[in-house]
């Protein structure tokens, strides 16, 4: 509907329509995705071309369990990232449900290593991406709950 003058002067215009929702952000997601993989991805290649074994690094009493932990999620992360970024372009629901897997398990590991090797080792990267992947998580949420409509 075209604005509409009031009496005060000011201009009402109605609120935009489902369909009429901007789609930039589904646009470039799947590129940022994209680099999230490639990230994690050389991660886990330099891990496992340190000569460290996943068995060797789960044998240090203190913060193995946790830091093989680490290493596995980020193995999923990268599996994931891929799901949701082929879902995504195909506009499949899928897509955007994989998206808050891989945000949802970014925080609960990013949370779990802050808890337990907080008093070992810095944290700082681990809090940012905690931070990040809340924040994702939180704007995905809000933005894939208004555009359902575009996936099937």
């Amino acid at each position: 509907t075209p604005p509409q003058q009031t009496a005060s002067g000011y201009q009402t215009v109605s609120s935009p329509q489902s369909s009429q929702l901007g789609t930039t952000w589904l646009t470039v997601l799947p590129f940022l995705l994209g680099l999230g993989v490639i990230m994690n991805s050389i991660s886990v290649i330099q891990f496992f071309s340190s000569g460290i074994s996943l068995g060797d690094l789960l044998s240090i009493p203190t913060i193995g369990p946790i830091m093989g932990l680490a290493i596995v999620s980020t193995i999923a992360l990268v599996v994931i990232g891929i799901l949701a970024i082929v879902n995504l372009v195909k506009r499949k629901k899928q897509g955007y449900q994989m998206l808050f897997v891989l945000y949802g398990i970014q925080v609960v590991i990013n949370l779990i290593v802050l808890m337990t090797v907080g008093g070992y080792m810095d944290t700082s990267t681990t809090l940012i991406a905690l931070i990040v992947g809340a924040v994702m998580f939180a704007v995905n949420y809000v933005y894939f709950g208004k555009r359902k409509h575009l996936f099937s």
